[in-house]
């Protein structure tokens, strides 16, 4: 496959950026409030705005439960204020609809703004580097895993240090609730715990993908070019979702150990992500740990599947049409 300009990796990535940005958003903050939620909510169940149907059995129900240790307050009208806040755990659909319906259709625009500028500078940015680093490296060594190990490392490694501070921006937008947003004073929360997850969820997506897009690509016939929309789209499609999905399951506890820093950085100041990591599975369980999987693995397989796709897409486009050369 002829190697792309820079110029059409970064119009290429850039296009195909902010339309998986404006897609998978919401699912972003769905996921982002169910890790907060999982350690601030009581054990009742969410989403019920019902504090003022004070009935017998809520009483005694607030009254056996945990709740009151948890928050040590005799107004009872606060738990169901508290249980209001949180979303239901069921489906996304359901915490999609809850948001709408408690806070507006533009609460699910939140962190857009911020993941937008994040997402162009850390995509193009990235996939820049990726591109380039594999392109001096592959002189040295065509490893279909050190290749791309090597690269996405690399690459991660310079990207996160830039853009950091725009995910930490969204992470904090992103889970609170309507009203007011408050900013921490503390840009380094998390920091740790997102260069960590990042670089592990890149090395697993991008030697996944290499050998995945290979393999479609060897079995199709095509393996020096991509002579078929057909095998580009279908290649890019299975080799990004099933890619994210993976990587995006095995990173999900440094993810939550990233949210939680983000959101309450005093609360685990000092703390190692490991310490972390054995705090929340001691004190909650290991469900805990993978609070928002489903929303982090729809969320992942749908963006680096879109993202991936279109970028391969604009830049054959680009090539055959000789744009940008």
């Amino acid at each position: 496959m002829t190697d792309k300009t820079p110029k059409q990796t970064f119009l290429s990535i850039s296009l195909a950026t902010m339309v998986t940005v404006v897609i998978t958003n919401p699912l972003d903050i769905v996921k982002v409030r169910l890790q907060t939620d999982t350690k601030n909510c009581p054990s009742m169940p969410q989403g019920n705005c019902i504090y003022h149907k004070h009935s017998q059995q809520n009483l005694n129900f607030i009254r056996n439960s945990s709740i009151i240790k948890l928050w040590s307050t005799p107004n009872l009208k606060s738990f169901y204020k508290i249980a209001c806040e949180c979303l239901p755990l069921n489906k996304n659909t359901s915490a999609l609809i809850y948001i709408i319906r408690n806070e507006g259709a533009w609460a699910l625009t939140k962190g857009v703004k911020q993941g937008l500028t994040g997402a162009l500078i850390s995509s193009t940015l990235y996939f820049s580097f990726y591109e380039s680093i594999r392109k001096e490296i592959k002189n040295y060594s065509n490893h279909h895993i050190l290749l791309p190990l090597y690269s996405s490392l690399i690459a991660r490694s310079i990207t996160t240090f830039i853009t950091f501070p725009f995910e930490y921006l969204r992470t904090v937008q992103q889970s609170q609730k309507s009203g007011n947003i408050s900013f921490k004073k503390n840009y380094g929360a998390g920091f740790m715990a997102l260069y960590q997850r990042e670089l592990l969820f890149s090395s697993i997506y991008w030697v996944l993908v290499e050998n995945i897009r290979s393999k479609i690509k060897t079995l199709s016939g095509l393996e020096e070019e991509y002579r078929s929309k057909s095998v580009l789209l279908l290649s890019n499609i299975i080799a990004g979702a099933s890619s994210g999905g993976i990587a995006s399951v095995v990173t999900l506890p440094l993810d939550v150990v990233k949210t939680r820093r983000q959101v309450s950085p005093a609360s685990y100041k000092s703390k190692s992500s490991s310490q972390i990591l054995r705090e929340i599975y001691q004190s909650e369980g290991v469900q805990a740990l993978f609070s928002g999987l489903r929303q982090r693995l729809i969320r992942t397989m749908l963006a680096t599947s879109t993202v991936l796709t279109l970028y391969e897409l604009f830049s054959d486009i680009m090539k055959k049409n000789q744009i940008l050369m």
